[in-house]
């Protein structure tokens, strides 16, 4: 376990993907435990990510979820990339302090956003945020759930073609949502870059229709 120059522990930031129940695409989260070169699957950290969302069979909206004391290794993890190392308690408190900051949505998305501003910060070597950003995949459920519920896009990157986007919704009057200025019911206040209060979730409960199964980034996005 490595120590900083003042004597204290240090802390390495991951970011893990792990699929659900046959899922179509993976759940994205970060992680921070206590340096370890190879840390043992049991070994306790700190998971932040965002979870739930219209793809939720419990039709519960989304939400920031910051978890102490979770298993570094979880069941169905298929991936994790060391993304910094050297980490100070002050720099685990600014972690937490971005991702309350970032509104909480498609948990790929979300991942990026809050890689993005670590980066603006100093606390992330440039050009993680802008590599995950080619590899994010969204459904098209959730796509149809972004065009009335807009997230925010990651700030200071160049986002690749492939970002994924809300589909167009028709209106009544022709065209799309988007093309009208419509941002429907229990989207993101305008703050900013649209950061919200992480403990407001998005959408407010009861503004969207629950669905079956699961089929999105990550269904059932449960803490576990």
């Amino acid at each position: 376990m490595a120590s900083s120059s003042t004597g204290g522990v240090t802390y390495d930031l991951y970011l893990m993907r792990r699929t659900q129940d046959g899922d179509r695409f993976p759940h994205w989260y970060l992680v921070t435990v206590a340096h370890n070169p190879h840390p043992p699957p049991m070994i306790k950290c700190t998971r932040y990510h965002s979870i739930n969302g219209p793809t939720d069979p419990l039709n519960r909206p989304y939400e920031v979820a910051v978890q102490a004391n979770a298993n570094f290794r979880s069941q169905n993890l298929v991936a994790e990339q060391l993304i910094r190392q050297g980490l100070t308690e002050k720099d685990l408190k600014t972690i937490v302090r971005v991702c309350h900051s970032i509104q909480p949505h498609q948990c790929q998305k979300y991942v990026v956003c809050v890689l993005a501003e670590l980066e603006r910060r100093d606390l992330v070597p440039r050009g993680h945020a802008v590599r995950y950003a080619a590899e994010v995949r969204m459904s098209e459920r959730v796509r149809a759930f972004e065009a009335t519920h807009p997230p925010p896009d990651p700030v200071g990157i160049q986002l690749p073609p492939s970002w994924p986007r809300a589909s167009p919704v028709p209106s009544v009057h022709g065209g799309s949502a988007q093309e009208h200025g419509s941002t429907g019911g229990g989207g993101a206040s305008s703050h900013g870059h649209g950061y919200v209060q992480a403990t407001t979730p998005y959408p407010p409960p009861g503004n969207h229709q629950q669905q079956q199964g699961s089929g999105g980034c990550c269904g059932k996005c449960t803490i576990m």
